[in-house]
């Protein structure tokens, strides 16, 4: 990369299917917050140069943790959607004149993210103008219905070659996702990852495989996979 790279990650979401009082990314998930487990991984990326979390004016628990690291530059004001918050964050970046670098967005609740694999999207976009994901080739056979919920008829198998799930980080330059997600904006677009408003500005990310481990805390039984895939990879490191 011949430009500084920034770490985003939106957080000012409450995690509503999670059935908690507390918000998603403050649940304790072996002896730390989900959120303190991700920025762990993206601060441990030596490509990664500075931190910019999005966090609710309202929010209680981010000042109770006390996260304090040499890579974290700002914390900004969470937008009403998660895509708002994100655009926040760039704002500020353009403002610190960081308009040709690039944005590595990655999701709070996605603590399980490894950094080896974080390293392996910055590599292969490496400048390329599109930029590029980190995402999962799907491996299930696909049933499209009617409508969802119980008892929905199948209305056809999907073919499952060449689709993929889209995970985080997701890595574009700065001043090209800010225009790509204004003019999503303008178009009334919902905006529900950072390459779908790219692609709508009509560019083609890359495709980084990683691991399906990878996985986005959303339902109360995913705390539970999660210490399994932490404890998991942490053997992997023994």
């Amino acid at each position: 990369m011949s430009h500084k790279i920034w770490a985003i990650v939106p957080a000012g979401g409450t995690g509503s299917r999670m059935n908690t009082v507390i918000p998603k990314q403050y649940l304790p998930l072996n002896r730390r917050s989900v959120i303190e487990h991700t920025l762990s991984r993206l601060c441990e990326c030596d490509s990664v140069s500075q931190l910019v979390i999005g966090i609710a004016n309202n929010d209680a628990h981010w000042p109770q943790l006390g996260f304090k690291h040499k890579k974290l530059a700002a914390v900004v004001q969470a937008g009403a959607e998660r895509v708002d918050t994100v655009e926040n964050c760039l704002r500020f970046i353009v403002q610190q004149g960081g308009a040709e670098d690039w944005a590595l967005v990655h999701d709070a609740a996605r603590p399980c993210v490894r950094v080896a694999e974080i390293e392996a999207l910055i590599s292969t976009v490496n400048d390329h103008a599109a930029g590029g994901i980190l995402a999962v080739p799907l491996s299930d056979t696909i049933k499209r219905s009617g409508k969802a919920g119980m008892g929905s008829k199948i209305l056809e198998t999907v073919p499952r070659d060449d689709l993929w799930r889209a995970m985080t980080p997701q890595l574009f330059k700065v001043g090209d996702l800010l225009s790509a997600i204004e003019k999503a904006h303008s178009r009334g677009m919902l905006v529900t990852d950072e390459a779908s408003a790219m692609e709508a500005w009509g560019v083609q990310p890359l495709l980084v495989p990683c691991s399906p481990d990878n996985i986005k805390i959303t339902l109360p039984q995913d705390i539970q996979f999660a210490q399994m895939i932490l404890q998991a990879q942490q053997g992997e490191k023994k």
